[in-house]
């Protein structure tokens, strides 16, 4: 729903393509998360890793990963809603 002017278009525009803000830690309740990131890492994202922007989760991607990693005390996570197992894209047994 558009209100006068379209402000809630040009907030969802706005906000389109920038990562999500970390939320507080859910142990400590500290505000020094950074994001978990999957798969094989390219040279840039381990410098990233190593400059404390994002944390490595290694390679192996599964269903209940957690998705970001406490600065402070260490703690992993939070659930990526993407990756929820839903019947179109759950994998099929073998």
């Amino acid at each position: 729903m558009d209100d006068k002017g379209g402000r809630v278009t040009k907030r969802i525009r706005a906000t389109r393509g920038r990562p999500p803000r970390p939320p507080a830690c859910p142990l400590c309740a500290a505000v020094e998360v950074i994001p978990i990131v999957r798969g094989f890492p390219s040279v840039e994202l381990f410098e990233r890793a190593e400059a404390g922007e994002v944390a490595l989760g290694g390679c192996v991607i599964g269903q209940d990963d957690p998705e970001w990693h406490c600065k402070s005390c260490g703690k992993d996570f939070g659930r990526v809603a993407s990756r929820q197992m839903t019947p179109r894209n759950a994998s099929r047994p073998r």
